[in-house]
């Protein structure tokens, strides 16, 4: 797929800032029927870098929503204070 029939189809933008899932724009993103990432290997940056981003750990509120909102994360979570 050439890169602009992937921004036309794939690509929002909103408040400015391009996005590939929203809320109401592709909410499940490339997940597939069992939720596994069907575009792991070739996955966008931000899908690489997630969940290391300094505005996420940098504000509570945005995290404990990020954390209801992601079972990934929620678990992590969960078995880093498990340890602790």
């Amino acid at each position: 797929m050439d890169i602009a029939t992937f921004r036309r189809v794939f690509v929002v933008r909103e408040e400015g800032v391009t996005k590939i899932s929203t809320k109401n724009h592709r909410p499940r993103c490339f997940l597939n029927d069992q939720d596994h990432c069907s575009v792991y290997s070739v996955r966008p940056k931000q899908c690489r870098t997630y969940p290391d981003w300094p505005e996420l750990w940098e504000n509570p509120h945005l995290l404990q929503a990020e954390i209801a909102r992601c079972p990934g994360l929620r678990k992590a979570v969960e078995g880093f204070d498990q340890k602790l």
